[in-house]
């Protein structure tokens, strides 16, 4: 095998990234990123893993909206017996809300994850997710994984193996504001111009052009994002994260226009959004190739506007912009395909590539 496969699952509306490498020893390992919303959708990759006797040695939750934990809670209430599951690094339920109790014996495990038929996982569910996770000795942080608020110098590197992923999402106080914010409802989405007449032009620098509105969701502004550096392969994962926090800690690092980031890819954040892309943001990194991760259906992602910021952007830079998208073509929808037409790709040198029903996008 490569030493290093990054797999894009097919999750949905959602996330979720399979990780298989060699760690020192030239054992196999893997990490999974996120669940999506239907652990079935992608079953038969994790089942391959455990058939073969191996593990998931690392399992990834960036934040717990149902469309990136769902599938963890499916997939753990399937394998919960098997030892399967190694280890977990997110920020727990119970790390941000402590004063939240619920608590469920392991009795009620296998009943309370059951819950393939419902819309969304609530807080209290996740909690219960925990609880199992705790009893098992499973969590991999006992604190909360954040970065500073301010802009002094830090880097934050946790170490799997022989892989390493420098943190550049969430902010304490970002966390915070969520604690602070469980049980209100979301507030009501804004019509913005992505979503009105803008979104019907096909013009590259028009749609470039556009306003940038930041997506502000308390949810989303939790996620953990981070550099991942495997034998100098570099992959950023944005999960729902705000372009704000990304910004302020790749400048940090030491990122800039004239030196940027280089990574081999980027997942880009909140499969496409137009808030959680934006031009400053993306002139700190210098990269080809972009993921996008959603089968569109839900909220209509990826928006025009996102994905013509980043033609823009490398274009400006003469780059080439490849995109990748994990499900096949039929399943977003027709209004992006203005933008994807022969003679714009040659004109702003970017391809657009899609996964067929029967594959999994692959790097």
């Amino acid at each position: 095998m490569k030493n290093l496969t990054v797999k894009f699952l097919k999750a949905d509306n959602g996330d979720a990234t399979l990780i298989r490498f060699l760690d020192e020893n030239q054992h196999v390992r893997h990490i999974l990123i996120d669940g999506g919303q239907y652990f079935s959708d992608y079953e038969d990759e994790i089942f391959e893993i455990y058939q073969q006797g191996y593990k998931l040695d690392l399992v990834i939750i960036t934040h717990y909206d149902d469309d990136h934990i769902k599938g963890i809670v499916e997939l753990v209430e399937e394998y919960y017996d098997k030892d399967f599951v190694q280890k977990i690094w997110w920020n727990s339920c119970k790390l941000i809300a402590p004063n939240h109790k619920v608590k469920c014996s392991l009795d009620e495990i296998a009943y309370r994850l059951n819950i393939r038929k419902s819309k969304k996982v609530s807080f209290d569910q996740a909690i219960c997710l925990e609880d199992f996770v705790e009893e098992h000795s499973l969590l991999m942080n006992n604190n909360l994984v954040y970065i500073s608020d301010n802009k002094e110098n830090f880097k934050k590197v946790y170490s799997f193996y022989n892989v390493k992923l420098t943190l550049l999402s969430p902010t304490l106080s970002s966390l915070e504001t969520l604690s602070k914010n469980l049980k209100r409802k979301k507030p009501s989405k804004k019509i913005s111009a992505s979503r009105g007449h803008i979104e019907k032009s096909n013009g590259i620098v028009k749609l470039s052009k556009v306003k940038f509105s930041p997506d502000n969701s308390i949810h989303n502004a939790s996620s953990i994002a981070f550099i991942f550096d495997y034998q100098g392969i570099k992959g950023l994962f944005l999960a729902d994260s705000k372009t704000k926090t990304i910004v302020q800690s790749l400048k940090s690092l030491g990122c800039s226009e004239d030196d940027p980031l280089k990574p081999d890819f980027v997942k880009v954040a909140h499969h496409g959004s137009a808030g959680n892309t934006s031009l400053e943001f993306l002139k700190l990194i210098e990269c080809e190739n972009f993921i996008i991760s959603t089968n569109s259906r839900k909220h209509g992602h990826p928006k025009k506007v996102a994905l013509a910021r980043i033609i823009k952007a490398n274009y400006d830079r003469n780059l080439r912009t490849n995109f990748y998208f994990n499900y096949h073509k039929e399943s977003y929808k027709s209004h992006l395909f203005g933008i994807f037409t022969k003679r714009l790709q040659e004109k702003y040198n970017f391809t657009v590539t899609f996964t067929s029903k029967f594959e999994t996008l692959t790097f």
